[in-house]
């Protein structure tokens, strides 16, 4: 725009050199800045002019038209770069393993993130024992561990997501591997993942087939239990697995030998035991002081070592339904080629106490109980 015109009364005012705008003569020694002048006739609308010089002492100037001052349309915004990274990978550990020989284990897991998975490191430890093959179809990886004989344990996966997000998870399992000496070569200790408790073990043959499983379960007196099942270890045996059961203080009170035509062994390990009834059962009674319970639907059950009578006799529990007839099976108890008691209570189901005469029954008719039925 061309410079404004100058107040007629300013006798020297110099105009701006070369702003777009002019400036009025100002009063006193230096020119005022004049406020924005009318666009000159040749030139386009412009930004604001640069000041011009110091105009000579002059009346102010008429002020000339205000011209808006040019601003940018444009909606577009510039953002700054941000991290994507939202939130951490997930990962984890199978609870199993395979085993592809006496001292090589194949450890599993998942790893998955939206932004997908750079990687996944296995750790021992602090020690990095290297990356693992990612399936990113199936969010799956897999790792060969082979760290040579003996007890491994600490083991970790860190997983690197493609945003750089980290996160780590423990395997919740210990591992021994090139065990000597033994028909299984790995086993593996599991734990709970939230409270750690033993959860049990797996024994692996050398050719990766399991030789047996143990499971642990807490029992509401403090104590647990231990199930022993699968795999080749009973293989060649009658029975297919068994359950020892242990006191608060971890000594043995109980166990349970499962066969496999069908019946089972209950052994009282230690006196003051109560020994639940499964199916055709035989128990076995220790120290006296133990309680035999019989539920409808047990068999043909029969009870070895049965204290009958006395300060530490034993006690047989049977449903409420059989109180009332109690005289009447104790009167009907038979006699079997082995010599034993044997009680009926029906057509199905019928206890042989080892070793006890009838006679010795009905005197101590105090040795039986009885318990409700839901």
């Amino acid at each position: 725009g061309a410079t404004g015109d100058p107040g007629t009364s300013g006798a020297t005012g110099a105009t701006g050199a070369t702003g777009d705008i002019g400036l009025m003569g100002a009063t006193g020694a230096q020119g005022t800045a004049g406020v924005q002048g009318a666009a000159g006739p040749a030139g386009a609308t412009g930004a604001t002019g640069a000041a011009g010089a110091a105009g000579a002492t002059g009346a102010t100037g008429p002020a000339g038209t205000t011209v808006a001052t040019p601003t940018n349309n444009s909606t577009s915004t510039i953002t700054p770069p941000t991290n994507n990274a939202t939130s951490s990978p997930l990962v984890a550990f199978d609870p199993g393993i395979s085993v592809a020989g006496p001292e090589t284990v194949i450890l599993t897991g998942t790893a998955s993130d939206p932004s997908g998975i750079k990687g996944v490191e296995i750790f021992q430890g602090t020690t990095d024992l290297g990356a693992a093959t990612i399936d990113a179809a199936n969010g799956t990886w897999s790792f060969s561990f082979n760290q040579g004989p003996g007890f491994h344990t600490g083991l970790t996966a860190l997983a690197t997501a493609a945003d750089g997000a980290t996160a780590v998870a423990p395997s919740n399992y210990d591992l021994t591997t090139g065990v000597r000496g033994e028909p299984f070569a790995v086993f593996q200790d599991s734990y709970d993942p939230t409270t750690g408790y033993f959860q049990g073990q797996t024994f692996f043959n050398r050719n990766g087939s399991v030789y047996m499983e143990t499971a642990n379960t807490p029992t509401p007196d403090g104590g647990y239990t231990v199930l022993y099942s699968g795999g080749t270890a009973f293989a060649n045996t009658p029975y297919f697995g068994y359950v020892d059961r242990y006191d608060a203080n971890g000594m043995p009170v109980e166990e349970d030998v499962y066969y496999k035509d069908g019946h089972q062994t209950v052994s009282g390990l230690a006196p003051g035991q109560t020994l639940q009834s499964i199916s055709n059962d035989t128990f076995f009674s220790k120290g006296g002081g133990n309680t035999f319970v019989f539920t409808p639907g047990f068999g043909q059950d029969t009870i070895t070592h049965f204290v009958v009578g006395g300060t530490h006799h034993d006690t047989i529990s049977l449903p409420d339904s059989a109180s009332a007839r109690l005289g009447t099976i104790l009167n009907h108890a038979t006699t079997d080629a082995a010599g034993d008691t044997v009680l009926h209570l029906n057509a199905h189901d019928t206890i042989a106490i080892a070793g006890v005469t009838p006679a010795e029954l009905k005197q101590h008719r105090s040795d039986f109980v009885f318990q409700a039925q839901a």
